[in-house]
């Protein structure tokens, strides 16, 4: 039992607690840096508890698309369909009045950032898998003496 509680913190509970501390020190940055005046880009209680579960969401997502059981294009359907079901929480939680066209252009933006860094991913896993494949020396099944 002990081992498993162990397992379970180091697969999902640690990797989540690194996304919530890298968004929430950004958006803690970022409401410093950017706005003197208008304090809403600093994170409150609620938006910190949206942090977090944007932590647990995209290790979870992480870890579908880490799962070579599926085939890639299921990977990246299922990944983005998480991504986005917490796009669109977080946008309707959020207490800025968006309006349709707003949370339309944030989807599209959205959409676009997280195909290309995809694809960037994919190109790069296929150049290094195909390199590996290259490598590995060709050992004949058959004979030649027929």
């Amino acid at each position: 039992m002990k081992q498993k509680l162990k397992s379970f913190i180091i697969k999902y509970v640690t990797p989540a607690c690194v996304y919530f501390t890298i968004l929430t020190v950004f958006f803690y940055f970022l409401g410093e840096v950017i706005s003197e005046d208008n304090r809403h880009l600093i994170p409150n209680f609620r938006m910190i508890l949206l942090f977090l579960l944007f932590g647990f969401a995209f290790n979870a997502a992480n870890k579908v698309f880490k799962n070579n059981k599926l085939s890639v294009a299921l990977r990246v359907i299922i990944h983005y369909a998480i991504c986005t079901a917490y796009l669109i929480i977080f946008m309707l939680s959020s207490l800025a009045d968006i309006s349709p066209s707003t949370s339309f252009t944030m989807f599209a933006v959205f959409t676009v950032i997280y195909f290309i860094i995809v694809g960037t991913i994919l190109a790069v896993r296929t150049n290094i898998n195909r390199r590996r494949n290259s490598k590995s020396e060709y050992k004949a099944i058959y004979d030649k003496t027929i």
